[in-house]
């Protein structure tokens, strides 16, 4: 599954039981104006995921409110009611320092990323959950 809506800030893609969701653009800022619009995309993917893991792709993210945390942690919650999973990937050291802060890495699965580089998260076609 590969989603992209005009004007939307994510792209979606799923292989196998993992969906993976790329937020669109360059030094992306999640604050507080755009947090219900990407809220709202992300629990409607989630809705499809069910039982299967959402990894969230934030290696271009420069910034988020902390709205958006609250976002992540009901996220987590019906995900893991559901079955399924919520991994965060790529986050930059200044966004990672606020999960931290918060103490969210005892909570959620969240992989900072290397200072300048970006890994791939895609899963493998042949990859099997």
């Amino acid at each position: 599954m590969s989603a992209k809506s005009p004007g939307a800030p994510i792209r979606a893609r799923t292989t196998g039981c993992v969906t993976t969701v790329q937020l669109t653009g360059d030094q992306v800022v999640i604050d507080e104006a755009s947090t219900p619009a990407l809220s709202g995309q992300l629990f409607d993917v989630a809705r499809v995921v069910g039982p299967g893991q959402l990894v969230l792709d934030f290696a271009n993210v420069s910034y988020l409110s902390t709205l958006l945390l609250a976002t992540l942690v009901r996220l987590h919650r019906v995900l893991q009611t559901a079955g399924g999973r919520l991994s965060l990937r790529n986050l930059p050291p200044e966004v990672y320092k606020v999960f931290e802060v918060t103490r969210l890495t005892a909570l959620l699965d969240i992989q900072q990323g290397e200072p300048g580089t970006q890994r791939d998260i895609f899963p493998k076609e042949d990859e099997r959950c």
